[in-house]
This record gives C-alpha cells, sequence and structure tokens, in this order.
C-alpha cells in the first residue's frame, strides 16, 4: 500500500524521524483499514502453530484452525460476502449471532477486543481517537488456494469488516465512513485544522502533505500517547529543500508518487528511490511532466488518476471535516440494545465507562503539531 520505497528515498536525502507526544485534547485520526490489518494478524497468528508466512502456509494455517477449532461443512453458509457498511439505517438483527460459534465470530470478536483496547488506552491518556474507514468496497473475497473452499482467515471478509465497523461505532467509539480512500479523508480533515495527526502505515499519507504522520503509537496507560516514528512535513520539506538547493514545492512529492509508483500507476524500470534521490540532488526537472507526454496512453491515465487521488482540494477538506464533526457529535454512547442484539454487550461492557469519558476531552486549539498552514498542492495537465 502507499508509494513505494519512499521512505527509502527519504532516508537518502537524510531524512530522520523522530518521537513526539500528543498534548491533551489532540485528535488522532485513524486509518482504520491500516489498523484492522494489523489488529486481525496480532488475533489469528497465535492461533496458529509454526505458521511464519501468509503466502507460503496459508493452506496449513486453516487446516490448523480447523482442527482447533473443530469446524463444519456449517462454513460454507457463512462464506457470501454481500455487504460491507450498511446503507441507511443499522438493522440489528443483520447482525444477529448464529447459535454455533465458528471460525469468523471467534476472530472478529479478538479483534474488537484487541482494538477497543487500544481505544479506550489512548482515551484514558487524554487524545481523542477516531477511525476513519474506507468506503464500501464490492467484490468477492479472497480464497486460501483451490484445493479448499474454506475463505482465508488470514485475509479478513468484508462482512467481518462490517461486523468489526458496526461494532465500533455502536460501541461508541467516533467512526467515519469516508467517500475516498480513508487515509485521505483523515490527511484531508488534518490539513483542514480538524485533527493534529494520521495513524496510517500508508505512505500516500506524506505525500498529501500531512503535517503529522505517524506508523504507530505507543501508550502510557492513562499519562500519554507519543507517535513513534513520526514523519512530520516540515521536516521533510526541510531536507529536501536542503538536497535540492532550491525552494521546495509540495508537488515534487506528487512527483515522487508517480516516479516511484504507487496504488494508480506502476513504477517504470530503472526507476527507484536511489535514481530519485539522484534527480533531487541534481535539480532534476518534474518527471511528471515526463510521464504525461509518454506514447503509452494507458500509463498517461493512470499518472492523470494518481495526480487527482494525490492532490487534496478545499472540497476534500470541507468534507472531511464535515464528517468529522458528526462522528464526535454521535460518539460516546454506546447503544447497548444494538451490541446486544450482535452478541458482543458483555465483551464491550467492560470499556464503557473509559468510552464515555471520551465526551469530556475537549479539543487542544493550540496544539504546537498542528500546521494547518500547510497547503496540498493541486496538479493541473
Amino acid at each position: 500500500m502507499g508509494v513505494k520505497e519512499f521512505k527509502e528515498y527519504l532516508s537518502r536525502l537524510g531524512y530522520q524521524h523522530s518521537n513526539v507526544k500528543l498534548q491533551h485534547g489532540s485528535r488522532l485520526l485513524i486509518d482504520a483499514m491500516q489498523w484492522l490489518i494489523c489488529h486481525h494478524h496480532t488475533a489469528v497468528m497465535p492461533m496458529l502453530e509454526n505458521v511464519k508466512t501468509r503466502k507460503n502456509n496459508s493452506e496449513s494455517a486453516i487446516s490448523q484452525l480447523e482442527a482447533k477449532l473443530k469446524l463444519t461443512q456449517g462454513m460454507e453458509n457463512l462464506q457470501h460476502d454481500e455487504m460491507f457498511f450498511p446503507n441507511g439505517n443499522l438493522k440489528p438483527e443483520a447482525f444477529k449471532v448464529p447459535a454455533k460459534q465458528d471460525l469468523w465470530i471467534i476472530i472478529r470478536e479478538k479483534i474488537i477486543e484487541s482494538i477497543s483496547k487500544c481505544l479506550v488506552d489512548i482515551i484514558a491518556a487524554g487524545v481523542i481517537p477516531i477511525l476513519v474507514w474506507d468506503p464500501p468496497i464490492i467484490g468477492k473475497p479472497r480464497t486460501a488456494g483451490k484445493k479448499t473452499s474454506l475463505v482465508n482467515p488470514l485475509v479478513l471478509r468484508n462482512v467481518d469488516k462490517t461486523y468489526i465497523y458496526a461494532a465500533l461505532k455502536y460501541a461508541g467509539f467516533p467512526s467515519v465512513v469516508s467517500w475516498t480512500e480513508g487515509e485521505k479523508c483523515a490527511c484531508a480533515a488534518v490539513l483542514n485544522g480538524s485533527g493534529d495527526a494520521v495513524l496510517s502505515t500508508d505512505t500516500d499519507c506524506i505525500i498529501f502533505g500531512t503535517p503529522l504522520v505517524a506508523d504507530s503509537i505507543r501508550i502510557v496507560s492513562g499519562i500519554s500517547v507519543s507517535l513513534y516514528p513520526a514523519h512530520k512535513y516540515s521536516e521533510i520539506k526541510k531536507c529536501i529543500e536542503e538536497a535540492s538547493k532550491t525552494d521546495f514545492e509540495h508537488l515534487r512529492l506528487i512527483d515522487a508518487a508517480v516516479f516511484l509508483g504507487c496504488d494508480f500507476c506502476p513504477r517504470l524500470k530503472l526507476n527507484g528511490p536511489a535514481t530519485l534521490a539522484k534527480h533531487t540532488y541534481n535539480n532534476t526537472p518534474p518527471y511528471i511532466s515526463k510521464a504525461l507526454n509518454s506514447t503509452d496512453l494507458n500509463y498517461v491515465e493512470q499518472v492523470k488518476v494518481a495526480i487527482n487521488f494525490f492532490s487534496i482540494t478545499h472540497d476534500d477538506r470541507k468534507a472531511a471535516t464535515f464528517l468529522i464533526n458528526v462522528a464526535l457529535s454521535e460518539a460516546w454512547s454506546p447503544s447497548t440494545d444494538i451490541l446486544e442484539s450482535m452478541g458482543i454487550l458483555n465483551l464491550m461492557n467492560k470499556f464503557f465507562h473509559i468510552i464515555r469519558r471520551g465526551s469530556e476531552l475537549k479539543p487542544n486549539l493550540e496544539s504546537s503539531i498542528n500546521e494547518t498552514s500547510v497547503e496540498s498542492g493541486v496538479y493541473t495537465y
């Protein structure tokens, strides 16, 4: 996910990340899908024995889980992956737990508990966590291989993502469903002053020009939340200016994304972090101009899609701020009837006293880390 080897490119320019301690009342916008993947692996891997990589051992992993949990062919009825986020009002009966427990129920409850523990620790430390989710996804779930009809437990089904989203939202945690990819919505909100930092392993967040992005957090229970490694836009800007000996323009980051390859356009041969670093030191003209004049029309269209994605507009910022404000207005009050119908009321009940304290947290309007003056460039072609 994100721009390939972008952090290696920064390190070749001499950039060094740092630790940042969030102030009381700071808003931490979390790329929920990236976090979900991390907590999913944390929940599943302890259930496996001698499985080190998903790529080579997915079928072995499934065999172990089937044996350990004594799964039956009833799993076939649970493979339909028809929804991600509910449209309109959520009907509690859509998430009623089957009488028979199965692999997916066990996995998703472990994920919900793991994420909830982190979120309440963040709240207890005086920081406001806001989950930002990707928009609805349409498509079939990936399977573990041709030899088995069981959906791979190491790849979450969309229906389970829906369940986890609903569980966290109705437990009272602030949750936003974006109109675009979650990390872009989160970054747009921070750029508009509606948040202080973004938590995501996706390097796209740096390309957007977000003031503060972190791969992970360190929580001292009830005391503090620190970001590490933290990537500051102002420091990245300074680093590139020193390397190129010219004034920095935000479009240089979008240019780097196209040069190195991202989710929207491939990297061409001979392009890489070492070559890009050399171009930066030599102050080579933007690669985008060359890419847009390519004879490969398909590649040109892919480059245009990438440019549009990395350009955060004024409307993007306004929409993100609106969604954040709505999420905060709806948060902090658990919906016990819905959680009970989902079969997880007892699981979530132990978190309610901390969740309700979130309503007492007020945004820190004088945050020293919020550089809202940063302008994300919009490239025209």
